[in-house]
Formats: C-alpha cells, sequence, structure tokens
C-alpha cells in the first residue's frame, strides 16, 4: 500500500507515493528530517524518471552499500519453502 507525503518544490506543494519500507528507510537515514533529504536527493533526478522512482532507487543503492541496514527481515531464511 502506498502512503503519501507531501512536500513543497520549487515553490509547489506535491505529493510523493511510496510504500511504507521506503519511508522507513528514509525516515531512518534521513534521521527524522526526510523533507531535507527527500529534495536533496531529487536534485540529482533524471527528467525522464519519476521523483518517487527516483528515491526507490537511491534507498536501493543506499541498502545495498551498507548504508541502510535493518537488524530483522520480515522474511529469513527460516521461513523460505527450499
Amino acid at each position: 500500500m502506498l502512503r503519501h507525503r507531501t512536500l513543497v518544490i520549487s515553490g509547489k506543494k506535491t505529493s510523493i507515493a511510496l510504500e511504507r519500507v521506503f519511508w522507513d528507510a528514509i525516515d531512518r537515514i534521513s534521521n527524522g528530517n526526510w523533507r531535507r533529504w527527500v529534495l536533496n536527493a531529487i536534485e540529482d533526478k533524471r527528467e525522464n524518471v519519476g521523483r518517487a522512482t527516483h528515491l526507490r532507487s537511491v534507498i536501493l543503492d543506499a541498502a545495498m552499500r551498507g548504508v541502510l541496514v535493518y537488524e530483522a527481515s520480515v522474511v529469513s531464511g527460516d521461513n523460505c519453502a527450499a
């Protein structure tokens, strides 16, 4: 389920919709200042890429580089079928 957050970009109010897990990740790596983090992150966005898509790729990149690490996973190896 998507969650929407509103912020002002270039003087215009806009909404960004992301899955909860992405907002949780943004909250974590932004130390609670998600608006500033999002504004900084989308400065590098290519014109043909949507804001939400760009933010998901930034979060994925942070996770792959080890910047974003969760203590527990929702799905553990013990629960997966072989």
